[in-house]
């Protein structure tokens, strides 16, 4: 009887432990770099969205400060149960300033994607205060400022459509 016991206990430890950890959602690692050079100091902050509907918010972002005007990376790492779906760059300054992006690379947790500069044609959107310029190696992002508040930003189309 001892013995039977021992083993009903020892199933329900068994499905316990597979019930905690089987039905957890597993967090996704999602890297974005972007190589770019400008004359600018500034703050680039990066948001992600999960969901195609959602807008962004604050805790689904990160920052990288520029502080020179030599080639850098700005890396951005991201982590969340769900696969991101949108990335919004937001260039934080009150200046008007000029961007050149030679690429972009992501790293969805099992891949990597290198999107040259004529591959981000279709595949970034700027807000009305940014204008792009593609040449043959880099997107360049020119801002400028309108009668509205001064939030120049771009916005990926649906990275799942590009991505997966």
């Amino acid at each position: 009887m001892l013995k039977m016991f021992h083993n009903m206990w020892n199933k329900l430890a068994l499905l316990l432990v597979f019930f905690i950890f089987g039905c957890a959602k597993k967090e996704h690692t999602f890297e974005a770099v972007l190589y770019l050079e400008t004359l600018n100091k500034m703050d680039i902050q990066m948001f992600y969205s999960t969901d195609f509907r959602e807008w962004f918010s604050e805790e689904q972002s990160a920052h990288f400060t520029v502080e020179t005007n030599e080639p850098v990376q700005a890396n951005f790492e991201f982590k969340d149960s769900e696969k991101i779906k949108r990335l919004r760059i937001d260039f934080n300054t009150d200046e008007e300033l000029t961007i050149y992006i030679d690429s972009i690379k992501i790293f969805d947790g099992k891949n990597t994607y290198y999107l040259q500069a004529e591959q981000l044609k279709s595949w970034m959107v700027p807000n009305e205060q940014v204008k792009l310029i593609y040449t043959k190696d880099k997107m360049i992002v020119k801002t400028f400022k309108t009668d509205e508040i001064y939030d120049p930003y771009l916005i990926t189309k649906n990275l799942q459509k590009y991505l997966d």
